[in-house]
């Protein structure tokens, strides 16, 4: 048997509130997420019935209130579904704000592109065991270009499948000394915060995550500290690559952001 898929409309309901990540490496550390809505797909059910269930799920209250704890609810439980197995996630307040239940080879959820569940991030360049993630994660590339004459420049793109980064700081690799921000062009205003750059405004989601389609901001900054190499002639600076950025604030998109050409085209986006 195949299965259907179908993304609902949003649901809305009390706003929930990000659960609170206390983890220092994280790269959402006491980010600010909040909403009113409330994503949900369904496969091989029907969206009314799921958004019935899930506008009684949102008002619940879990047994375990623990960031990223993980709710087992189950039919005759207080706060379970007929028929149905379900999993949900407390956000800051111990309201179930995300989750799934199942029944067989049917499935409906919500807010799963925002549940958090304390899973490490193996993203390359970051600590391993220290960062603790969303479902959908929250990426973004960086790209830092040295210009010559202690004068570097700092690229910043929203590849997240979370929603709009509304802000972020980002600090620069440890040979560094910022001296000055000198421009920002694409949106956000960003200056200079000790030997980081903090960044305010949003960068729009990406239509789909398999492009480069997010907001993007391109940062110029002076700093010194770092003394190229010169090898066959071409001056190279060693360990600028480990640099660290912490987003502060999102907001969240009600849908799933497809991650294959395909299902954009499909979603005519």
């Amino acid at each position: 048997m195949q299965s259907s898929f179908t993304e609902c409309q949003p649901i809305k309901g009390p706003e929930w509130k990000w659960p609170s990540d206390d983890f220092p490496q994280s790269d959402l550390y006491h980010a600010k997420i909040s909403s009113t809505l409330y994503e949900s797909f369904v496969i091989n059910y029907d969206c009314n019935k799921a958004r019935t269930y899930i506008e009684k799920l949102i008002n619940e209250t879990l047994p375990n209130t623990t960031p990223g704890a993980q709710n087992q609810l189950l039919p005759a439980q207080a706060g379970g579904i007929p028929g149905f197995v379900c999993v949900a996630y407390p956000d800051a307040i111990g309201r179930a704000y995300g989750g799934e239940c199942r029944s067989g080879l049917v499935r409906f959820a919500w807010n799963y592109n925002v549940i958090w569940k304390g899973v490490q991030s193996g993203v390359e360049g970051r600590t391993s065991g220290s960062n603790f993630e969303p479902m959908a994660e929250v990426e973004y590339d960086t790209v830092l270009t040295p210009l010559g004459n202690g004068r570097y420049q700092l690229f910043v793109a929203n590849a997240s499948g979370i929603g709009s980064i509304d802000s972020f700081t980002w600090a620069a690799p440890p040979q560094l000394t910022i001296t000055a921000v000198t421009g920002a062009t694409g949106g956000p205003t960003c200056d200079q915060d000790g030997n980081s750059i903090s960044c305010n405004g949003k960068l729009a989601p990406p239509k789909c995550l398999c492009t480069g389609s997010g907001g993007s901001v391109t940062i110029t900054f002076t700093a010194t500290g770092a003394v190229p190499e010169i090898r066959n002639g071409v001056p190279i600076v060693q360990g600028l690559s480990w640099s660290y950025m912490h987003v502060t604030a999102m907001t969240p998109v009600p849908r799933l952001i497809p991650d294959v050409a395909a299902q954009a085209k499909k979603n005519n986006v």
